[in-house]
């Protein structure tokens, strides 16, 4: 969660800055929209207000549609139907929201990220998830349909499938038009400018804390027309308002209990994406809206974006690309192919989540047997890399880590076989090949409790994640 002097803290009147970005948001999202600006907000919200409809349209009533997603195929179905039973089965009264209040956890401190301040995460429960869940997937799936305004288009990436990432990524570095790709809080566009086409890495400080009420009432404004949306939303909007419990880390019989007058979107809310989605849209909107079908200069562009964001509420910082390998949307970047340029799984997400937290180790089944707990846990995370390309760095921890079972990804969906060449896999990083061969021998040479520190690590690292 993030203090309202999180975006300045080099400034004494954060809360003043803190209320003009809510002022913004109201003043330039709020009902009776007029002019010009007015209009172009009119036209996104009425097309995807009719796009959340017809995808919702299957679905009559918001009963139906609660019982068709706890039947579902899904590795939780067994979880909502217990959910499902609990609270609606049984006759007894609930709170609308399935739960009176969301309790807090922090997220365990990565080795990998020894850097990353902590973070804070609402837990919903299975019951509080429920509630939200029938009519999300479904208005995530109406942004899928791409959007363009002034000539320029803006494109919802729904998932790290690496066939549609690369086609995503070509458009973006190579199309005509103006492109924006994005996912929750995640995104980059590229845009001719007077110095050529660049793309830029967008960033929104303390995206999921930033926004002010009137996102959560253009959400609500977007799904109006489908009832069992509406509610759905409603009810997800309203789990934003209750009261957050922080368990005392020191004392298991004290808990923390904040309070808080408008509605906040904790980390593990199901309407995160779709929240998202909306602030990062209309950032681009408005930005496309200021930019028109003039053709600036880059330091020009620079600042027309930030003033966009500003425009809607948010701060962003932006990262300029100065070759294709430096675009990075959803952990993956472009990489040069003998097809062409094809999306691939950046280095640093694999050596974080080789980096484990505390308590990641199974213990069940391997009582008093650390090594074997440890090369399992290994061989399923590098198991479930079967989507991340191939190249040497990959190939080295396959034969390190065999037989594993998958514990992270989904069957991979038009993965990259080709096997890439170290000079490729590097170039993002400003590296030497020899610099990846010489951490590979490390790598291959580990034993269970040993800590590799490489200037290879450390550049990877500081290029993926900023530190």
């Amino acid at each position: 969660m993030r203090l309202t002097n999180c975006r300045f803290p080099q400034l004494p009147n954060a809360l003043e800055i803190e209320n003009a970005y809510r002022h913004t948001q109201i003043h330039m999202l709020g009902s009776g929209r007029i002019g010009e600006w007015g209009k172009v907000m009119d036209d996104w919200v009425d097309f995807y207000k009719e796009k959340i409809r017809e995808n919702c349209s299957e679905f009559t009533t918001y009963e139906d549609a609660l019982k068709a997603f706890t039947e579902e195929v899904h590795p939780k179905r067994e979880l909502r139907r217990r959910a499902h039973d609990e609270t609606y089965a049984n006759g007894r009264e609930y709170h609308e929201t399935n739960i009176e209040s969301c309790t807090i956890k922090f997220k365990s401190h990565e080795f990998a990220k020894d850097k990353k301040k902590g973070r804070m995460i609402g837990d919903l429960t299975s019951p509080g998830c429920i509630v939200a869940g029938p009519a999300i997937a479904k208005t995530k799936e109406a942004f899928i349909t791409p959007y363009t305004t002034c000539d320029h288009n803006m494109m919802f990436i729904k998932s790290a499938d690496v066939g549609n990432l690369s086609a995503a990524m070509n458009t973006l570095l190579f199309d005509d038009c103006n492109q924006a790709l994005y996912h929750s809080d995640d995104s980059c566009v590229g845009v001719q400018t007077s110095e050529g086409r660049i793309c830029w890495n967008l960033d929104i400080a303390s995206c999921d804390v930033s926004h002010g009420p009137k996102i959560f009432e253009l959400a609500l404004e977007l799904t109006e027309d489908s009832d069992m949306a509406h509610q759905c939303v409603m009810k997800g909007v309203a789990q934003c308002h209750l009261p957050a419990i922080i368990p005392n880390p020191y004392n298991r019989h004290e808990k923390i209990k904040l309070l808080h007058d408008i509605a906040v979107l904790f980390s593990g809310s199901v309407l995160t994406t779709l929240i998202n989605n909306i602030a990062t849209s209309l950032i681009y909107l408005r930005f496309f809206y200021l930019l028109r079908k003039r053709v600036l200069s880059r330091e020009e562009t620079e600042w027309l974006l930030i003033e966009a964001a500003q425009d809607m509420g948010y701060v962003v910082t932006l990262e300029a690309c100065m070759t294709p390998e430096d675009v990075q949307f959803l952990k993956h970047s472009p990489v040069m192919t003998v097809d062409g340029y094809k999306a691939v799984l950046n280095i640093g997400v694999i050596l974080r989540t080789l980096g484990q937290c505390v308590g990641d180790i199974p213990v069940k089944g391997y009582k008093n047997n650390l090594p074997g707990a440890a090369q399992a846990y290994s061989a399923g995370v590098v198991a479930g890399w079967e989507h991340a390309g191939n190249h040497s760095l990959l190939a080295t921890l396959r034969e390190k880590y065999p037989n594993g079972t998958a514990i992270l990804g989904d069957k991979a969906i038009n993965k990259v076989t080709e096997f890439l060449d170290d000079a490729d896999i590097v170039r993002r990083y400003g590296l030497p090949e020899s610099e990846l061969r010489d951490f590979l021998k490390c790598l291959r040479e580990a034993k269970l409790g040993d800590e590799i520190h490489s200037h290879f690590a450390d550049v990877v690292m500081k290029k993926d994640y900023g530190y």
